[in-house]
């Protein structure tokens, strides 16, 4: 969920933030890097009991993690916490030398007054995932009304169209494409099609492809509330 309100922090402030835990892991300077963290997150990522010879190595895989550079995707608040999604260009560990692109959300919570980080999560290689070979709208007919089918995944994108309304939801290491009744018909049934739009949640019933895994023709959509992290 995003809210837009004055205590919600702007997208430069939590750059800044994990921007100085970047470099203080680069710099191999633990102590600086700890105080961006939560006590839980600290706890989890340095451990006290942890011995000189793990420290090395987890100092050099620590620096390795690290983004070269980054692109910020969307911004989600939720009172006190609040999700920075990227995609990251990062060092290959098993390819050196070469370079990989990987999605990550960066999560935040307000601790003592102040935005630190309480997640680092990698995901996805973007320039792995399986779509469609076409968006194209097709009839009824192509449909496998004998099955049903439930997916619920990220919004990636929507049109809204005369006839019908196609959402892409992403799932995993996929994009499937929903084909949903027209704009009027859905705020008829009750969804707000205001809030159908990227990063939200939606849950989706409907009939698969006969042929394409890739495309569902719904029945009925819903928005879901999900944590930030």
């Amino acid at each position: 969920m995003t809210e837009n309100n004055s205590n919600s922090p702007a997208v430069a402030d939590l750059q800044a933030v994990y921007d100085q835990y970047v470099s203080a892991v680069r710099a191999r300077n633990f102590d600086e890097a700890k105080k961006l963290l939560t006590g839980r997150l600290q706890s989890e990522m340095y451990p006290p009991e942890i011995g000189p010879e793990e420290l090395a190595q987890f100092a050099d895989m620590a620096v390795a993690m690290q983004p070269i550079s980054y692109q910020v995707e969307n911004l989600g608040t939720e009172g006190e916490k609040a999700a920075l999604n990227l995609t990251a260009n990062l060092n290959d560990v098993q390819n050196p030398g070469k370079t990989q692109r990987i999605e990550m959300l960066v999560g935040f919570a307000k601790e003592d007054g102040s935005w630190k980080i309480a997640a680092i999560n990698y995901q996805m290689n973007p320039d792995t995932i399986k779509r469609s070979p076409d968006q194209n709208f097709e009839p009824r007919d192509s449909y496998d009304f004998d099955r049903n089918t439930t997916l619920g995944g990220r919004i990636v994108s929507v049109k809204f169209e005369q006839d019908y309304t196609m959402v892409v939801i992403r799932m995993m290491d996929e994009e499937n494409l929903v084909f949903l009744p027209s704009k009027a018909i859905l705020e008829k049934d009750g969804l707000p099609t205001d809030q159908l739009v990227p990063w939200k949640i939606v849950q989706v019933e409907g009939h698969p492809h006969q042929s394409n895994p890739l495309k569902v023709w719904g029945e009925t959509a819903k928005l879901v509330e999900a944590p930030l992290w």
